[in-house]
């Protein structure tokens, strides 16, 4: 049996969501860690935005919020934009970043970046995810305001194990294993109770033994 190669955590890093409860947008480069420490960086950023996903709100004074409340009843839309990262040399092949968001059902959706293919040691995602919650309530105000969005950056193992493949038997060779058991001894043409080697068989079975 043969296992495909599976993809493993190359390291986390986490990003504050408190900004989008005033409409202000958190571009970050972020540390990469891993139980071995600081591993890499990712760049990301949360922009908000309108219900087509056309501009940066943040860039409009007028949409400034003081006080995240005044967001309750409204459509809050945003951007994850999930750029480039640095990524160790012997971790970095097939690499892809993925996220969990909280929707309005109060689950966890999970997001995924395209995969960068080859070893690429600073892949650049480019990946651009249009996000809205259609009607903000003290729920959602309160997920922004106390919690990060975690980004887990997975690859590859460098070195992939090629699947066995089946040894290609000849005829010939098929042909003597029939005609000989593997032990050497009778095989499936040999004579039994109700059958027996049809005429002319053993003799070429024989000349193919002989070969």
């Amino acid at each position: 049996f043969w296992d495909p190669p599976q993809p493993h955590l190359v390291g986390v890093g986490y990003l504050k969501l408190q900004p989008l409860a005033y409409l202000i947008d958190n571009p970050c480069e972020i540390a990469l860690v891993s139980e071995k420490g600081k591993i890499g960086k990712l760049e990301v950023s949360l922009i908000p935005t309108d219900e087509n996903g056309d501009g940066n709100l943040a860039e409009d004074t007028d949409t400034f919020v003081e006080d995240s409340r005044e967001l309750i009843g409204q459509r809050l839309d945003f951007i994850v934009f999930v750029d480039q990262a640095v990524l160790p040399e012997n971790h970095c092949k097939d690499s892809y970043v993925e996220y969990a968001l909280l929707n309005e059902n109060s689950e966890y959706e999970s997001y995924r970046t395209k995969t960068i293919y080859g070893k690429n040691p600073e892949p650049q995602y480019r990946q651009v995810t249009h996000h809205s919650y259609k009607n903000v309530d003290d729920k959602i105000i309160n997920y922004l305001q106390h919690n990060n969005v975690c980004f887990k950056v997975y690859s590859f193992p460098d070195s992939t194990i090629i699947p066995p493949t089946p040894t290609p038997v000849s005829s010939v060779a098929m042909f003597r294993r029939l005609s000989q058991g593997s032990d050497g001894g009778a095989g499936y043409f040999a004579r039994n109770d109700d059958t027996e080697t049809p005429k002319g068989l053993n003799q070429q079975i024989q000349e193919l033994n002989r070969k």
